[in-house]
């Protein structure tokens, strides 16, 4: 926001001294947008002898700058980006908008929606970041057409043919992961994965007394009736700090353990033992960097097993699908036989 300087006005009176004017500055009634663009890329990253390919967030292109009046709509705000798009070529539906920072990233992951038709409360701030993500039917449509601003010129839409003729949009490995997509039985895999250490590291063997190469594997022996599962979110090395925003999929319901516990399911209290098989109950978000960020939360009711999402003191409903995103940071599960005594969905399951 500018601050008017304050201006000095000459007074030829008697006196013949300064005296000072305070200009007030104008009430505008528009805000100045910077639209910033951001696609997903894939880039493949390698642990031990894995491998896996995983999708990061990043801006491309040149950012736009345009105004638009303070008391608005949603609605109307999609419409007039998508007349700054393309006029007559670009509609509303083909492209999502977050809030962001000066930086470019997201203030908040939920999209905006372009439905809604109420004013915004109190209007517009003078000065408003956004991003814009194209939807991926609309990016190959785009491809083809001239005078359309904000298309990614890098990006070259492939399709692999099926042995019948059909277009396949997504494709498994042999382990039945979607390819292109970091699964939690992945990281679990890895986790789990036996390690060779370094000559630096080499184990002192009491036996053969001398310093030898050896093995080393994380195994867990047992489980615990509610899980917490840490994503590794912030990477530090010699030379910098910097903050993991990797989507990484993890299933809401039936999550087993099983393939990962040594000890057999032992009887509780006289009850038969239960298998490691987890439900989600809620999710910890962290959106930001290493220098500051926000913390929200997704939540499943035990009252009504709906989904929500909790942001300061502003809670609302929220589909199943977007719990899982790049902003995961702590993952909170229940045992199943535990799960299905309070949740009103597993009732009978």
């Amino acid at each position: 926001d500018v601050e008017y300087p304050k201006a000095f006005e000459y007074d030829d009176g008697p006196s013949s001294r300064y005296r000072r004017t305070v200009v007030e500055p104008p009430k505008l009634d528009k805000a100045a947008m910077i639209l910033y663009f951001r696609k997903e890329e894939s880039v493949t990253s390698t642990y031990i002898s894995s491998s896996y390919n995983r999708t990061t967030k990043a801006l491309y292109g040149d950012p736009l700058l345009f105004c638009h009046p303070k008391e608005t709509s949603p609605n109307e705000l999609y419409a007039a980006i998508a007349d700054l798009l393309g006029k007559d070529k670009v509609n509303p539906e083909m492209f999502q908008i977050r809030v962001a920072d000066r930086d470019g990233k997201p203030t908040d992951n939920q999209v905006v929606d372009r439905h809604d038709m109420k004013p915004v409360t109190h209007g517009l701030k003078p000065k408003l970041y956004l991003i814009v993500e194209w939807e991926d039917w609309a990016k190959e449509q785009i491809q083809g057409m001239t005078g359309v601003q904000g298309k990614d010129e890098s990006d070259v839409v492939v399709t692999t043919a099926s042995p019948g003729g059909a277009a396949s949009a997504t494709e498994e490995d042999e382990d039945g992961y979607e390819e292109g997509k970091l699964h939690l039985k992945q990281c679990l895999d890895l986790f789990s994965t036996e390690e060779k250490l370094s000559p630096e590291d080499a184990w002192y063997c009491s036996k053969c007394q001398q310093h030898v190469e050896a093995t080393k594997k994380m195994e867990l022996w047992s489980t615990p009736k509610v899980l917490v599962l840490h994503l590794k979110r912030f990477s530090y090395s010699r030379y910098y700090r910097d903050k993991l925003e990797t989507p990484v999929n993890f299933p809401l319901d039936d999550l087993d353990l099983s393939p990962y516990v040594l000890q057999p399911p032992q009887e509780e209290d006289g009850q038969p033992a239960q298998p490691p098989i987890y439900d989600c109950v809620g999710v910890s978000n962290h959106m930001g960097s290493l220098g500051g960020g926000h913390y929200t939360a997704c939540g499943r009711s035990s009252e009504d097993g709906q989904w929500y999402k909790f942001n300061d003191s502003h809670t609302s409903p929220m589909q199943p699908e977007g719990v899982s995103s790049g902003d995961a940071y702590l993952l909170f599960y229940v045992r199943r036989d535990l799960a299905r005594a309070y949740l009103p969905d597993k009732e009978g399951a």
